[in-house]
């Protein structure tokens, strides 16, 4: 694992860390309307948390490993579960 600290190693791991909070709460709202069972929206916030996903894990799986790609990817998806409740309790 990589230590070096550089302005792009930030804004990646930003990146990351907003990628995954974006995927992880619609990932939190597209299984309450499973539930609910409304399959447009379902479908809807299934294509673009897939995508974002997919950005977000080659984003993170490129390149050399570091820091602040591990803590912006693990830290997005824990953030994400809350904000994904919070939404929900505001539902």
């Amino acid at each position: 694992m990589d230590f070096t600290v550089s302005k792009d190693l930030i804004i990646g791991g930003l990146a990351i860390f907003l990628l995954r909070i974006c995927d992880t709460s619609m990932d939190t709202l597209r299984v309450l309307f499973v539930v609910r069972g409304k399959k447009s929206i379902v479908w809807v916030l299934g294509v673009f948390q897939s995508t974002i996903f997919i950005i977000a894990i080659s984003s993170a799986l490129k390149g050399d490993n570091n820091l602040f790609t591990i803590l912006g990817y693990a830290t997005g998806f824990a953030t994400g579960n809350v904000i994904g409740m919070a939404i929900e309790d505001q539902m």
